[in-house]
């Protein structure tokens, strides 16, 4: 299983360089109280194979891949624009592949879940499954990897965390730089940034839509602004260590001369970005123009990066291609291909406030002796949940940790 994930990997990235170069971890020396779910989608039936320690135990379901696919693609596009049905498509779900080993889970007394996903299943986070009382982020803290052997685990260090924050709350030249190729692709897909009724969402409107007038790059930065950015930011600034730069100072060159200033264990993006299905059409927005995922590459492997990694790249406003079940692994893949231990964005466009609460709920949790990247993405989430307005997996679970979650 491991090799097949290195080898879907490498296709996106393009090469095996990278893989082969991010070999870390051991899955004997997992620590306690984690299991790891390998689900495998067979044209005529579901394996999932649970890895707790060196024991791995087994499970089959029988369903075929197209039904079993429809039931993902139900569950993806309910959590992904907000839907009535998504209990009833995540409780399917869950039936699948969590009630199986529930209760190995439970004897074992698992408080982590590592998901690493197959196909259509890279489209939805297992932190919305639901038993048809409860999600299963209530019960375990959740991690995505696309294969263990490709990271290193080793836990953050909670004493000195400096932090890079770089956000865009209001766009300034990258509109002049957004690739044409890329806003048709999604046009056909993707209308709900172009709704101005609808200001607080994080996705990225369809350019095609917008008429060529003298006004359209104005149109554009209104489209394309980010309130609930600068209210995450400042409220990030007031709380953690860090290097702060916003709009007209998060500039491609600003950010380039920070990071290679001090080492940074932490490097938080809060702009729009998207991962497309190769490396080459995935990229974030600074205030003047794109960062690619080859340029993230070379800077994060600067020599000054060598002997302490970034820990963790938080992409707070990123969205993935819908329905393609390659686009995910773009965030795998600034992972990778960075040498960053983890990477925390999401799935589809978030709530701009519901982002900015989850944000500062993480980065308060992660700053508490003994909270892990993953709990303290559990307890951020579980702060959404609770909130009667944000109750629906939309607002909470598009953000996925991928990488080490310690």
């Amino acid at each position: 299983m491991e090799l097949i994930k290195q080898s879907e990997l490498a296709d996106f990235l393009g090469g095996r360089c990278a893989i082969d170069s991010a070999k870390h971890a051991n899955l004997d020396t997992l620590t306690a109280g984690t299991a790891v779910l390998y689900p495998i989608i067979l044209p005529d039936r579901l394996e999932l194979l649970v890895s707790i320690g060196t024991d791995v135990k087994h499970f089959s379901q029988p369903i075929s891949a197209s039904n079993l696919q429809g039931d993902i693609l139900s569950l993806a596009h309910s959590v992904r624009y907000n839907t009535d049905n998504a209990e009833n498509a995540a409780k399917k779900l869950y039936d699948l592949l969590i009630a199986p080993l529930q209760s190995t889970l439970q004897q074992q007394q698992i408080k982590t879940v590592v998901w690493v996903p197959d196909g259509l299943l890279r489209l939805v986070s297992p932190a919305a499954f639901y038993d048809g009382e409860h999600y299963l982020i209530e019960q375990y803290a959740i991690a995505t990897s696309p294969g263990l052997s490709l990271f290193d685990a080793s836990p953050l260090k909670q004493e000195d965390i400096q932090v890079l924050l770089a956000g865009m709350s209001e766009p300034g030249s990258v509109v002049d730089h957004l690739p044409q190729a890329w806003a048709n692709s999604i046009s056909a897909n993707n209308t709900r940034g172009m709704n101005l009724n609808k200001p607080k969402s994080r996705a990225l409107p369809n350019l095609a839509m917008l008429p060529n007038s003298p006004t359209r790059q104005q149109t554009l930065k209104n489209i394309l602004s980010l309130p609930g950015v600068a209210q995450e930011m400042n409220s990030l600034q007031k709380s953690i260590p860090n290097t702060f730069l916003m709009n007209e100072t998060f500039t491609v060159n600003n950010f380039k001369h920070q990071l290679l200033q001090q080492p940074y264990s932490v490097v938080h993006i809060a702009s729009h970005g998207v991962f497309g299905n190769t490396a080459d059409n995935s990229f974030v927005m600074a205030y003047d123009d794109l960062i690619t995922i080859n340029q993230l590459e070379q800077l994060l492997k600067a020599d000054k990066f060598k002997q302490q990694p970034v820990q963790l790249l938080t992409l707070s406003a990123c969205q993935t291609a819908e329905g393609d079940d390659r686009a995910p692994l773009g965030l795998s893949g600034i992972a990778i291909k960075a040498k960053v231990r983890s990477t925390l964005g999401t799935l589809w466009p978030v709530d701009d406030e519901a982002a900015a609460q989850l944000m500062t709920e993480f980065y308060k949790n992660l700053s508490k002796a003994g909270v892990n990247k993953a709990q303290a993405l559990q307890q951020a989430q579980l702060s959404l949940l609770k909130q009667k307005g944000l109750k629906h997996p939309f607002y909470w679970s598009p953000f996925i940790l991928v990488g080490s979650w310690l």
